[in-house]
């Protein structure tokens, strides 16, 4: 059904960061024996097993406020109406982050002699993100929220934790993207940005939590118009001087990665990443953009992009497939194969597509193996591959592998040496079949041109239809304005007529193909003109 999500095998710890402290669930019994506020919504499920009731609304929230409290010692409050932060997903960005700064530096804990500050866009009620980050990694935060209860709340739980020091809460106007005022040890900058367009869209994803505000769920455009922004703010900053280190975001879904990633290619913006999210069935992904050069130097790319993963994994690497032997006993309907090993190499390296491709070409023989390793001739265009042929009792074995450069490119030009050695043969057999039916007709009916209609014979050497003159069965109307309708209607039949004659006269003429192909003198010509291909 339109909007539901499919639903994924579920695994412990599925896509959580190695440093995420909830690898592992808690313990909701000892849990609620410690926080008797989350006693109400615990369930038991036998075997002294308790679970929370996840489809309680205020069950995720006594839960964060328990695990923030227990292991993060924070207090922490927000409003019914606000969302609430599920922990673990918020520390896999967090962790993220710690990953993007060490590719900055050696160290993404703060201290006094190297300090570290990010900006929090959309805060929110919570102030998760900065709360979290002071408390594992003491960063100092910048976090804005355009909503007023949000901003309230956001200062409550600073206060209530003493970090007034650390982090700043600031209401910014509903068209600002960053501060003005940016710390010149600004690293990064996170955004959990309103994924919806509208409230009727987000009403239409069952996994949307709609408990949250409108400002926290919905934004003109959706999420990509609000990262979009986000990049044109990014580019703004970078023309003033203003130097932060790693731009970063969260995304709801995954078809918003390919046009922010092309709008940052726009954008003149190379080093960028991608990351995805993933526990139990809830995914979420991240990108981060950068004007530095830091982490370009990584050589797989797929283990920071998300995308790249999914293709690495389809694309190919070795391509296989068997040519038959090819032997002087073959009958009519067999012409596909080679003869030999230095046959099928033949059918490869004298192809215009191979030769016109080619740059430099080594050949190594053995007794029943022949390597060729070659590269492309466009230098722009660089790629190396590798084919191997090997003989055995079937036919011959052919391995068509890319080494390097430009693997789509290898392979367009793979696909048609393939064709090369399996159809090249296949193609000429329609030729020869062709011009075998045609002289075997031709000589047919020119021996019994005496025994056959004339009808028939002009059907086969003139591929012409002869139709029968049209009966004249209707009368010449007495009243003049009728003639014109009768007209159209005669036309109209003879035409019909002329469609289904068509029809059958070309299903007789199949018929009295395959029945003069079958004859003697076929048989012994289709095997002489064979015996000359096999020369060739």
């Amino acid at each position: 059904m339109r909007g539901e999500k499919r639903k994924r095998t579920l695994h412990m710890g599925d896509g959580i960061h190695p440093r995420n402290k909830y690898n592992q669930p808690p313990d909701f019994k000892a849990l609620g024996e410690d926080y008797p506020a989350l006693q109400l919504y615990l369930t038991s499920l036998g075997n002294g097993q308790v679970n929370l009731k996840w489809n309680e609304p205020s069950a995720l929230r006594e839960l964060t406020t328990a695990l923030l409290h227990r292991d993060f010692n924070l207090n922490w409050t927000m409003p019914d109406d606000r969302l609430c932060p599920t922990l673990t997903n918020r520390l896999n960005y967090v962790h993220w982050i710690e990953d993007l700064i060490l590719l900055s530096q050696s160290n993404y804990t703060s201290s006094n002699d190297h300090p570290i500050s990010g900006i929090d866009i959309g805060t929110g009620a919570s102030c998760i993100y900065p709360l979290l980050g002071h408390q594992l990694n003491q960063w100092h935060f910048i976090a804005t929220d355009i909503d007023p209860i949000s901003i309230e709340y956001a200062k409550k739980n600073v206060i209530a934790n003493h970090l007034e020091n650390a982090i700043q809460i600031l209401h910014v106007k509903p068209d600002t993207i960053f501060p003005q005022d940016i710390p010149t040890n600004c690293l990064f900058s996170m955004c959990n940005p309103p994924f919806f367009d509208t409230m009727e869209e987000a009403d239409r994803n069952p996994r949307a939590d709609c408990t949250g505000s409108l400002n926290e769920m919905t934004t003109p455009g959706g999420e990509v118009e609000f990262i979009k922004k986000m990049i044109n703010a990014s580019l703004h900053l970078k023309t003033e001087g203003i130097k932060v280190r790693w731009y970063t975001s969260l995304i709801g879904r995954k078809s918003s990665l390919r046009p922010l990633l092309a709008a940052l290619r726009s954008a003149g913006i190379h080093n960028m990443r991608t990351t995805e999210f993933l526990q139990g069935r809830t995914t979420r992904w991240g990108i981060a953009w950068s004007f530095t050069q830091d982490g370009l130097d990584a050589q797989d790319k797929s283990s920071y992009k998300v995308l790249a993963k999914r293709k690495e994994a389809k694309r190919r690497q070795r391509m296989e497939f068997v040519v038959s032997h090819l032997s002087s006993e073959q009958d009519g309907n067999t012409i596909a194969g080679c003869s030999s090993l230095d046959h099928v190499k033949a059918r490869i390296t004298e192809s215009p597509s191979f030769l016109s491709a080619l740059g430099t070409l080594n050949i190594t023989n053995s007794s029943n193996t022949i390597s060729l390793e070659f590269t492309s001739a466009k230098a722009l265009e660089k790629w190396t591959g590798i084919v191997q042929i090997y003989e055995k009792d079937e036919g011959f074995q052919v391995s068509l592998e890319w080494k390097s450069g430009k693997r789509d490119l290898f392979w367009i030009i793979a696909d048609k040496w393939k064709a090369t050695i399996m159809l090249m043969v296949l193609s000429l057999k329609w030729i020869l079949t062709f011009l075998i039916n045609w002289l075997v007709i031709k000589s047919v009916v020119t021996s019994h041109k005496s025994t056959m209609s004339s009808r028939i014979t002009k059907q086969i050497l003139r591929s012409t239809v002869v139709i029968d003159e049209p009966k004249e069965t209707a009368k010449k109307p007495k009243n003049k304005k009728q003639t014109k309708p009768i007209k159209k209607r005669r036309r109209f039949l003879e035409e019909a007529r002329l469609e289904r004659t068509k029809a059958d006269n070309t299903s007789k003429n199949v018929k009295v193909l395959q029945k003069l192909t079958k004859t003697p003198q076929a048989q012994d010509l289709m095997k002489k003109i064979l015996q000359q291909t096999q020369r060739m």
